[in-house]
């Protein structure tokens, strides 16, 4: 969502070079939910993808290239969070996606963070929207604990959907350090071409204390009143030296955790020609 804005800031300026960012609202409506999620109904899965096609057929018309993003193509937060997996559904659903391509080339971008990070944003948007209602943060840590889930294997489930495509990956820290590199490589232009780093985010993140006080509205009036509650809850703690950012991990284990995405990044930099990995510069 992060590097989605920023290309929605700088769309106008890619337009002019025959870039178009498709609308995430509409590849959502189009593509995510009515082809790709396992929540829709099976027997029009085939007609869904079939106006899907032609949609995208037609949304590229003139283009030279067309940027599709969504965060929800590999899974969605639920997935995630009740399996303790990393988008166990990546394979099946980018195999379904590449279906609705044309013939020409594709490139796959995926940005990531080390675990103990990634996991608690999860949760604490899951807790914002409702969503994953029959869990806690108790449970969701304990799962992942268990589970220990890797990025590897999804980054290898991509890039056999999709043999025809480049995959590159980026470290999520060399993004934030260094957005405009990303935005110009998303949209097929030199990496020196001037850009705009700035977006206005969607949303904000959560402190530990607006993260409790939703999960007790949750619990005692339920998850519709606790979404309602959300941005005033958010405004009376909102993220500082006061309230901390919520967090699934004590220090131990936000080690352990962060060292199983370092042995990734060396992973997913051996994977071969087709995957790249960018990663953030080291420190002085």
């Amino acid at each position: 969502t992060w590097l989605h804005q920023l290309m929605q800031a700088n769309a106008a300026a890619h337009a002019a070079a025959g870039v178009y960012l498709v609308d995430r609202a509409e590849v959502r409506a189009r593509i995510t939910r009515p082809v790709l999620d396992r929540s829709a109904v099976r027997l029009m899965r085939p007609l869904a993808a079939v106006g899907a096609r032609r949609w995208l057929a037609g949304e590229g018309r003139g283009a030279a290239r067309l940027v599709i993003s969504d965060e929800n193509l590999i899974g969605g937060i639920t997935e995630v969070l009740r399996t303790g997996r990393l988008y166990p559904s990546a394979e099946r659903r980018m195999q379904a996606f590449a279906r609705l391509l044309g013939p020409g080339p594709v490139a796959l971008f995926l940005g990531i963070r080390p675990q103990d990070r990634f996991s608690s944003s999860l949760t604490a948007e899951a807790v914002r929207i409702g969503s994953a209602r029959r869990h806690t943060p108790e449970s969701i840590a304990e799962r992942w604990w268990q589970n220990r889930p890797r990025w590897t294997p999804v980054v290898e489930a991509l890039a056999k959907a999709l043999p025809q495509a480049t995959v590159t990956v980026w470290d999520f820290d060399r993004l934030v350090a260094d957005p405009a590199v990303a935005v110009n490589a998303l949209a097929g232009l030199p990496p020196d071409t001037p850009a705009t780093k700035r977006a206005r985010f969607r949303r904000e993140s959560l402190s530990a204390k607006a993260i409790e006080e939703l999960l007790k509205i949750r619990d005692s009036i339920g998850v519709d009143a606790a979404r309602a509650a959300e941005v005033d809850i958010r405004g009376r703690y909102p993220r500082g030296d006061d309230w901390p950012a919520f967090t699934l991990w004590d220090q131990k284990r936000a080690i352990a955790l962060r060292q199983d995405y370092a042995e990734d990044l060396q992973r997913i930099a051996a994977l071969g020609p087709r995957v790249h990995l960018v990663t953030a510069p080291d420190p002085d």
